[in-house]
């Protein structure tokens, strides 16, 4: 993990209550059914169902904790799907748009 994501600090008590449901390379589960795809959904929302103020206006709507966590689920993944809008958003340097 990066040292901006450790920045993060998603708390190691936290990643212990997870790791049974996170894909691991060494687990007998994960040998049985390594050719099937292990899948994680999480998503953001607010109280009134909204993702934004308005359209093309971003805002957030989940603080620290959630991103620290977000971030530490991607890191224990191989593969990570967004829309095309997020990409253009967040604009990674791994994406070079």
């Amino acid at each position: 993990m990066s040292s901006t994501r450790d920045a993060l600090n998603f708390p190691e008590s936290e990643r212990a209550k997870m790791a049974d449901y996170l894909p691991s390379k060494t687990s007998i589960a994960a040998a049985h059914l390594k050719s099937l795809p292990h899948t994680t959904l999480t998503y953001a929302t607010s109280i009134d169902s909204q993702i934004t103020i308005s359209p093309g206006i971003g805002s957030p709507i989940s603080g620290p904790a959630s991103k620290a966590m977000t971030h530490y689920l991607r890191s224990k993944h191989d593969a990570i799907l967004i829309g095309v809008n997020t990409a253009i958003a967040d604009n990674p340097p791994e994406l070079k748009l």
